[in-house]
């Protein structure tokens, strides 16, 4: 059995072993979907209530470890994991955005950094090859930056992966070097890795100025850009966001949000 499949069965185990996620996924059901047009590539924009916690998380620098949901301690009984390497673990994620939704959280409780770790996303994309891995920094979407995780969901959900008009992977060894150097601001920065059949090992960098738009602050339009956004699903968590959203909306925020 390849390792995609054995991942999927693990999610389908989960779903019959924990409400919780059961829950999660039912939920999912009830999410309405429309398409737009940005910039020549079809967007998804979602209506998700669910993600309400997510989506408005106040940015919590400092949690100890008996109060971290990704700690061991704390999380519900019926989450089981898969080890990758020796230091993380492949989670499903309770509210998610899309079915097979997981956290791949760090074994240590320790704040959320790239630097070191930039490897371990590509290894865990050259692994599972039906999904992409990604990673936002603690003031870029991150809804626990006190403690190290990446998230992966099928790659086949994100527009970024399937068919907006990237040509080649642009971030290789000059991004690993400024990761290591300290040359670029880890708070501010999403990152999606997968893998492609024809290209090989695919990276898309996106570097931050602001964590919010000014539409957050003035509650015009609740929406807060992590790589789910930027890779092409945006997620709306009120009724008159999902209905406003339209492309203009969109480019205002990511020139608000993006380097």
């Amino acid at each position: 059995m390849d390792t995609n499949k054995k991942l999927r069965n693990f999610y389908d185990q989960q779903i019959a072993e924990w409400p919780g996620l059961k829950d999660g996924i039912t939920a999912l059901e009830q999410v309405q979907e429309k398409w737009i047009s940005l910039s020549g590539d079809n967007i998804q924009i979602q209506y998700n209530p669910l993600r309400k916690i997510n989506v408005t998380a106040k940015v919590v620098d400092a949690v100890d470890s008996g109060s971290c949901f990704l700690c061991a301690s704390q999380r519900p009984k019926e989450q089981r994991s898969i080890s990758f390497e020796k230091s993380f673990l492949i989670l499903c994620n309770p509210r998610p955005i899309f079915k097979e939704h997981f956290t791949i959280v760090h074994n240590d409780h320790r704040p959320q950094s790239l630097k070191g770790f930039f490897d371990t996303m590509k290894a865990i994309a050259s692994k599972y090859t039906d999904y992409a891995v990604f990673y936002n920094g603690a003031k870029s979407g991150a809804s626990a930056p006190f403690h190290l995780h990446f998230q992966m969901a099928p790659k086949a959900v994100f527009p970024i992966c399937t068919a907006m008009g990237f040509e080649n992977d642009f971030a290789g060894a000059g991004f690993s070097r400024e990761l290591n150097n300290e040359k670029v601001n880890q708070d501010l920065l999403n990152v999606i890795v997968w893998s492609d059949t024809v290209k090989g090992l695919q990276t898309r960098v996106f570097k931050r100025k602001a964590h919010r738009p000014k539409c957050y602050f003035d509650n015009s339009f609740i929406v807060s850009p992590a790589c789910v956004e930027l890779g092409g699903v945006w997620v709306t968590v009120r009724a008159e966001d999902f209905e406003k959203a339209d492309s203009e909306i969109l480019k205002r925020v990511v020139s608000e949000v993006s380097v």
